[in-house]
């Protein structure tokens, strides 16, 4: 009857450890998920800082070009400028 008692008190003592592994498993999982996803978004934020000011640095080049407008009309944009706009594009993982 005694061995009973310590077997049970060891399966109870083992459970209980497993289930604090898992608990803790699971926060350290969340963790780097969070850390992940904020990754990503600290990536895009500065992808898009970048593209908008490539965008400006390359109005400005247009410009300086003795350019003082870009015709829009009827889809009729510089056909260098257009070219360069194509160039660099940026595709967002948006979720």
């Amino acid at each position: 009857m005694w061995k009973n008692k310590k077997d049970s008190s060891s399966m109870i003592t083992i459970l209980a450890v497993t289930l604090i592994l898992v608990f803790l498993s699971g926060i350290i999982l969340k963790f780097i998920i969070g850390t992940m996803k904020s990754n990503i978004k600290q990536k895009d934020r500065e992808d898009l800082q970048f593209a908008a000011e490539r965008g400006i640095e390359l109005a400005r080049s247009y410009f300086e070009k003795d350019n003082n407008s870009i015709n829009t009309k009827n889809g009729g944009v510089d056909e260098s400028l257009a070219n360069e706009l194509e160039k660099d594009k940026i595709t967002l993982q948006v979720k």
